[in-house]
């Protein structure tokens, strides 16, 4: 991360917003997730923005502030079965968030998090390749948007 925190820099000369929208879901109970899965999930989606943040944040600081974004889910809140590691990384970005807003906000650095519901992305069109029983992907798509609105 600090590599590319280092080039908005050089080419943009410094960074005032960063955007944590990276994730991945693997499914499984705690009993069902391998360790090496748990380690992936947590890894991607809370660590990765705990390292964009610790590179931003010093750049933010030192331009005089800056807001970052973390992406979360609706599974942060109100999950359903068999996501363990996905739940348990999105809670974390919410806690992480909120951490960071209230050590950050003197420095003028406002941190937030979104907590969108089911997004039609290639990783959802996978899931619902997975669920989808009778259904198709497109009305199993449909479906979870409608749960998630």
């Amino acid at each position: 991360m600090k590599g590319l925190v280092d080039f908005a820099v050089e080419a943009y000369g410094g960074v005032d917003v960063l955007v944590n929208s990276a994730g991945v879901q693997r499914y499984g109970t705690v009993t069902e997730t391998e360790e090496d899965v748990w380690d992936e999930v947590l890894g991607v989606n809370l660590k990765g923005m705990y390292l964009a943040a610790r590179h931003a944040i010093p750049e933010m600081r030192e331009r005089g502030g800056g807001v970052i974004v973390n992406v979360s889910s609706v599974q942060a809140i109100a999950s359903q079965r068999g996501v363990a590691a996905y739940t348990a990384s999105k809670g974390g970005i919410n806690a992480l968030t909120r951490a960071m807003a209230l050590d950050h906000a003197e420095e003028n650095i406002r941190v937030n998090a979104v907590c969108p519901g089911s997004v039609d992305t290639p990783m959802l069109r996978w899931a619902a390749d997975l669920f989808k029983g009778e259904n198709t992907v497109e009305a199993t798509v449909e479906d979870w948007g409608r749960m998630h609105p």
